[in-house]
C-alpha cells in the first residue's frame, strides 16, 4: 500500500512526496473550490510541477457526458502526471461509465471517485479505470463496512487481472488508514493534517529525549 496527498498545499506536497512517503497527489473540486480561479490554476499548476512524475489527480465539475469528455481532455493535456477525476455517477443518478470509457480508450488515465459501493468500482475498472477511488470514510458513515468493501474489490480486481488501482478516500484519522490495511488497497489518500499525525508519536519523542540524555550523561 502506498500513501497520497489529500490535498493542493504545494508546501506539503514538496514536504510528503520529497522525503519518499507519498507517491501521488488527489484533489478535488471541494478543496479547489475555496481558491479564486486565478489562484487555482497557479497553484494547479504548482502542484503538477511539484509532484511529477508521480500522479495528481484533477476532478472534472461537468455533469453530462460529452462535458466530461471534453473537461477530462483538456485537463489530461496540462501535464504527463495528470490523472483525470470522475465522479461514478452524476447528481441525477446517471452512470459516468460512458464517459471513463471514452476517455481511457483516449489514452486518459482515469480515476473514478465517489465510489460508494463495490459495485461501483468494480464497473468503472471495467469501463477502463485506470483508479477506483472507494470513499471508505463515507462508506463507515452509512453503516456499512469499509474494508468488506475494499476487500471485494481487490478481490474482483485480482481475479480480472485488468490492472486497475484502488484508492481508499475519505479518510480522517491515522486510525482509518491503519484499519483499511486488512482490505488490501493499493493507495490509501490522507489530509496532510493525518499524514502529520501518521509520522509522529509523543511516546516516540519521549524515547528519543531519553536516548539524547543518556548519551549527554
Amino acid at each position: 500500500m502506498r500513501l497520497l496527498v489529500d490535498g493542493v498545499d504545494p508546501e506539503a506536497v514538496a514536504r510528503w512526496i520529497g522525503c519518499g512517503a507519498a507517491r501521488g497527489v488527489t484533489t478535488n473540486s471541494l478543496i479547489l473550490a475555496r481558491y479564486a480561479p486565478a489562484e487555482r490554476d497557479r497553484i494547479i499548476g504548482a502542484v503538477l510541477d511539484i509532484a511529477a512524475p508521480h500522479p495528481v489527480s484533477l476532478q472534472v465539475v461537468a455533469v453530462e457526458e460529452d462535458a466530461v469528455i471534453a473537461e477530462g481532455l483538456a485537463l489530461a493535456r496540462r501535464a504527463p502526471n495528470v490523472v483525470v477525476k470522475v465522479p461514478a455517477i452524476g447528481p441525477a443518478g446517471q452512470p459516468m461509465l460512458g464517459a471513463i470509457n471514452h476517455l481511457s480508450r483516449e489514452g486518459v488515465p482515469v480515476n473514478v471517485t465517489a465510489c460508494l459501493s463495490p459495485g461501483q468500482a468494480i464497473m468503472a475498472a471495467s469501463a477502463g479505470a485506470a483508479f477506483v477511488s472507494l470513499l471508505c470514510g463515507r462508506i463507515a458513515d452509512e453503516g456499512g463496512d469499509p474494508v468488506g468493501a475494499v476487500a471485494t474489490t481487490r478481490h474482483w480486481i485480482d481475479a480480472a487481472e485488468d490492472g486497475a488501482r484502488i484508492i481508499c478516500g475519505s479518510v480522517r484519522t491515522p486510525g482509518d488508514v491503519l484499519r483499511l490495511l486488512p482490505g488490501r488497497p493499493h493507495f490509501v489518500t490522507v489530509p496532510p493534517a493525518v499524514l502529520e499525525k501518521l509520522a509522529d508519536h509523543r511516546f516516540a519523542r519521549a524515547t528519543v529525549a531519553e536516548f539524547l540524555l543518556a548519551e549527554m550523561g
